[in-house]
């Protein structure tokens, strides 16, 4: 029947709070007419925990929800013993709604820095892209006047061949660099960003990318 039998001040302060027509702080009245301070889907999710461990068919239950408004966020929960050959039920219904929303402010600010790193990233992508990729692009330019104004001789053909080279794999590492800091499908999902990134660094490298069946 889960009768309340003892209650302390903290349930009292609760009782007076949110339901002020429960004389006694319901001592001697059954725990789950009292307790349905959570409506609808809650409230019947409550009731069946309080059920399931009054009649010994789980050792306990804990529950959080929300109430009222301004809303606050309270958990409920339930550990069933045995005492003198009676079972007893220990009931702990306690007011979170500062840790949770503490929680939530901690995630709202973790969600809020990760927005603000991804930006940062983009940013920096698009920087190395449009500047400096135009720089190297400029001097590859520059680099082939200087050639064409050059007398030719085995020394500055070689020379120029490194050159060359060396602003191509500056060329390549600047594209691959940008790509992992922003990969430019990663707005279309996760999935997508992940292959066309795959497929961007497996090109470069001469790798195969299995496609999924």
């Amino acid at each position: 029947r889960a009768v309340v039998i003892a209650v302390n001040r903290a349930w009292r302060n609760f009782i007076a709070e949110r339901s002020p027509e429960i004389p006694h702080s319901g001592l001697g009245a059954q725990y789950v007419a009292i307790s349905g301070v959570a409506k609808g889907r809650e409230g019947e999710t409550i009731a069946r925990g309080i059920r399931a461990v009054v009649q010994g068919r789980k050792p306990g239950f804990a529950y959080t929800y929300g109430f009222g408004e301004p809303q606050r966020w309270y958990q409920v929960v339930l550990r069933r013993f045995d005492h003198a050959g009676e079972a007893r039920t220990v009931v702990a219904h306690e007011d979170i709604t500062d840790a949770t929303l503490a929680q939530r402010t901690l995630r709202e600010t973790a969600e809020h820095l990760l927005d603000l790193q991804e930006e940062e990233r983009r940013r920096i992508a698009v920087e190395l892209h449009d500047s400096s990729g135009q720089n190297l692009v400029a001097l590859g330019l520059a680099v082939s006047r200087l050639k064409a104004m050059t007398p030719q001789s085995p020394e500055t053909a070689s020379l120029f061949r490194d050159i060359r080279e060396w602003l191509d794999e500056a060329q390549r590492e600047l594209r691959v660099f940008s790509y992992l800091l922003h990969p430019p499908y990663l707005d279309k999902g996760l999935a997508v960003g992940l292959r066309q990134s795959l497929r961007g660094l497996a090109h470069p490298s001469n790798l195969q990318m299995l496609e999924p069946n």
